[in-house]
C-alpha cells in the first residue's frame, strides 16, 4: 500500500490577506500568504496581470506596496 504524504515546506493555497489599494482605473494590489513564510503582492487591471512579486518579510512587502503604489499612479499628489 503506498501513501502520499505532504511535506510541510508545500506551499499553502494562496490567502488573500487584504487589498492593499485600488486605483480610479481599477488597478488593484492584493496581498497574499503564498507558503508558511512567504508573502505575494499581485497588481492587476481588470483580468491583467501587472507585477507580481514574492517577499519572506511581510514589513518588506508592505513597504513596496506603498511604493509601487506610486508607480502605478504617479500623477497622485498625496499617496498615504
Amino acid at each position: 500500500m503506498n501513501f502520499l504524504f505532504h511535506s510541510r515546506k508545500d506551499p499553502l493555497n494562496p490567502l488573500v490577506l487584504a487589498k492593499c489599494w485600488t486605483l480610479d482605473d481599477t488597478t488593484t494590489c492584493l496581498l497574499s500568504k503564498v507558503g508558511v513564510s512567504t508573502w505575494e503582492l499581485r497588481v492587476a487591471r481588470g483580468p491583467r496581470l501587472l507585477r507580481v512579486e514574492l517577499f519572506g518579510n511581510l514589513s518588506v512587502a508592505v513597504l513596496a506596496a506603498r511604493d509601487w503604489r506610486t508607480q502605478f499612479a504617479p500623477d497622485e499628489r498625496d499617496i498615504a
